[in-house]
């Protein structure tokens, strides 16, 4: 009688034990999380379906949810692969062992996993709420800095404009006539390389620029004549200008001859109050 037994292909047990205790592959399927066709191959013996690496794990599996000894089985089938080996080689035939047939889609899947993608693939793109919310925020941020940085420069410029105010050697404010319709006549003479720059108010209120870079020849005359009713000029190193005048009225002799100090002369000539406000700076 054991003898009989022994014959019997160990993978009949299983078929076996389910029919005795009256359970269907469904169920066990649903319960093991093991493919039904899996099942069904392993009560065939028909184990080249299976995926080479999950078949003692689909072995223990399926004895222990029938109460199978399933380290019994495990053995079982080691000396089934075995004998099937050896038939092989006795028959001249090399084995080549199958390579496992992965099927992703039938491999179990928990339902947290499945929890875990849906909230993934909900976080992956962001909403169009949150794309606005983000784009407000950049140009809230933005507005801030550019508003901190306007600010900044206005701060800078008082600073300047305080620092050159201290350094006013001598302020003029002196009345020249003007003919009705006459122009302003500026005349430079420089007798070494300096800078100036020439510019006036419109009549829109904005600032024409007419000369406003390095004055590299020497002994060089510069006139302008300008029907404008505000001109003004700003003439660094000046102790290279022989002669400034408006309208043959010098503006070199309204300084003593020990004002050798002066840099910076910059003025404002007003043609409708008939007046020109000259400053002397030191820096």
């Amino acid at each position: 009688m054991a003898e009989e037994n022994k014959k019997i292909p160990f993978y009949t047990k299983f078929s076996e034990k389910r029919i005795e205790t009256n359970k269907n592959l469904t169920d066990i399927a649903d319960s093991t999380k093991i493919n039904l066709k899996y099942l069904e191959a392993i009560e065939l013996g028909d184990f080249d379906i299976l995926p080479n690496v999950y078949i003692r794990l689909f072995l223990r599996s399926y004895a222990e949810y029938l109460e199978l000894n399933a380290e019994e089985i495990l053995n079982e089938y080691n000396e089934y692969i075995n004998i099937s080996n050896q038939q092989l080689k006795t028959s001249g035939v090399s084995y080549i062992k199958k390579k496992p047939k992965i099927e992703k889609k039938e491999l179990p899947i928990t339902k947290t996993k499945d929890i875990n993608n849906e909230k993934y693939s909900e976080n992956y793109f962001l909403k169009p709420k949150k794309i606005l919310l983000l784009f407000l925020s950049i140009l809230f941020i933005a507005g801030i800095y550019m508003l901190l940085y306007q600010l900044s420069n206005k701060q800078k410029e008082r600073i300047n404009l305080i620092q050159i105010e201290n350094d006013i050697i001598k302020e003029y404010n002196e009345i020249i006539t003007f003919q009705s319709n006459e122009n302003i006549k500026l005349k430079i003479i420089n007798n070494k390389p300096t800078k100036m720059k020439i510019f006036y108010k419109d009549s829109s209120g904005s600032f024409q620029v007419l000369c406003n870079n390095d004055v590299e020849t020497k002994e060089d005359l510069y006139k302008y004549d300008l029907n404008q009713d505000n001109v003004y000029f700003e003439i660094n190193n000046a102790k290279h200008i022989s002669e400034i005048a408006v309208n043959e009225n010098s503006i070199l002799n309204l300084l003593d001859k020990q004002d050798e100090q002066v840099y910076l002369i910059k003025g404002h000539i007003n043609r409708l109050e008939n007046s020109i406000n000259v400053k002397f700076y030191n820096n």
